[in-house]
């Protein structure tokens, strides 16, 4: 018999997120169920925090709001894709810092 309910939500049920934690989650609190939900957006997972609907949420950008907590869980790496004759293309690593040279076309 499991003993609480835990609703957890993400855009689109991450398919990076949840198949690292649920397994974790199940095997540290194993009389614990995970009810997974998919939400469209950012402000639908929100929404639903704040109307107590779901216990937690995964968000890709850092939450200010006073009545919710948050907690850095993983990072991600992202690439840059660019026509090759670009003059940024020949770099092996860009920072953020070379995003803003881009063209607007590129942002």
């Amino acid at each position: 018999m499991k003993l609480g309910q835990f609703a957890l939500a993400s855009p689109s049920a991450d398919v990076k997120v949840l198949p690292v934690l649920l397994p974790k989650l199940r095997s540290e609190f194993p009389d614990m169920e995970f009810n997974l939900r998919s939400m469209s957006s950012r402000a639908e997972l929100i929404a639903a925090l704040l109307k107590h609907k779901i216990d937690a949420a995964f968000l890709r950008r850092p939450l200010l709001k006073l009545e919710l907590a948050s907690a850095f869980i993983l990072s991600e790496r992202f690439i840059a894709v660019l026509p090759a004759s670009h003059p940024l293309a020949k770099k092996e690593r860009m920072s953020w810092r070379h995003r803003l040279f881009l063209p607007a076309d590129y942002k």
